[in-house]
């Protein structure tokens, strides 16, 4: 998620799948606050049914600043961009084992600095970086946090040589 100046974002929860054996479908409330602040937020989920009887979940809600902007030019964040994932921080289900990179490189990376590092293990020869072009790699991830740094440089729009350095962060299970 990316956290608006005020540090708080408005997230999207979705709907939890319940059922009930002995009627219609039962009523479905959630603790979320409207606005989310920067960090870790447990959402708690409650489905009552018509007898009364009642079931509940949780949902914990990551709130990210944005890896784009942060300490950035905007010439510079250009140079790698994202079709999957759309966020900084993806919270996967628990038996979730990989998952696709979709990278958009610009057409002015230096492919022969391009870096990738997964959980701190080198992985860069899983990526294939070709100026101007969009590659989609598969991760094999942990159950827990995985991290996954990616590097390159590039010439931003003044002519200058410069770094991007994305960390995108894959929480298996929470």
């Amino acid at each position: 998620m990316t956290s608006s100046q005020d540090g708080t974002t408005e997230v999207e929860l979705g709907e939890p799948i319940v059922s009930d054996s002995c009627g219609p479908f039962p009523t479905i409330t959630n603790n979320a606050p409207a606005v989310f602040p920067v960090g870790d937020t447990l959402v708690t989920w409650s489905a009552t049914d018509a007898s009364g009887n009642t079931s509940s979940g949780d949902q914990i809600v990551s709130v990210e600043l944005s890896f784009a902007g942060k300490g950035q030019r905007s010439d510079v964040k250009i140079f790698l961009t994202y079709a999957n994932p759309k966020q900084m921080t993806t919270l996967l289900p628990l038996d979730t084992s990989e998952f696709t990179v979709t990278i958009l490189y610009s057409d002015s990376i230096d492919a022969t600095t391009f870096s990738a590092e997964l959980n701190g293990l080198e992985i860069s020869g899983s990526f294939n970086p070709v100026k101007g072009t969009e590659e989609s790699v598969t991760i094999q991830l942990n159950e827990g946090r995985n991290t996954l740094l990616i590097t390159v440089e590039g010439v931003r729009l003044d002519g200058k040589t410069a770094r991007d350095s994305d960390r995108l962060v894959f929480d298996v299970g929470k």
